[in-house]
């Protein structure tokens, strides 16, 4: 894989924690998408993919995305997308509207508290 971005996943109690640092694109989307989706438990009810790190994303890292969202939907996984405001991945996620299918939250916090009260609800 281009080391344009490292994949860095955390076990928590319910969810895993995927964190993305560095750029995706056509040359790397691919190989991080296995590798995600090979990394998470079937146990997690939720995955936090973190963008925060993130410095930029073309269409190969939109599709990243919207297919984590379907693999993790037919496990009957949920995933959220951390992309802090006014950054240019938020912008782009924004712009393309991904945020009508995939919940984008503007920080790990809110997206942590999303999961806990998803968890607490069922």
């Amino acid at each position: 894989m281009n080391p344009l971005a490292e994949l860095t996943i955390e076990d928590h109690d319910g969810f895993q924690l995927a964190r993305i640092d560095g750029e995706i694109d056509l040359s790397n989307a691919s190989q991080l998408l296995d590798r995600l989706l090979a990394a998470i438990s079937n146990q997690s009810h939720s995955v936090i993919l973190d963008l925060s790190a993130t410095g930029y994303l073309d269409s190969a890292g939109l599709r990243l995305v919207f297919e984590a969202r379907r693999a993790l939907g037919a496990r009957r996984q949920r995933l959220r997308v951390v992309a802090p405001p006014n950054t240019f991945v938020a912008d782009v996620l924004h712009a393309t509207r991904l945020g009508d299918s995939i919940p984008i939250d503007p920080s790990l916090s809110d997206s942590l508290d999303a999961v806990a009260s998803s968890a607490t609800q069922g």
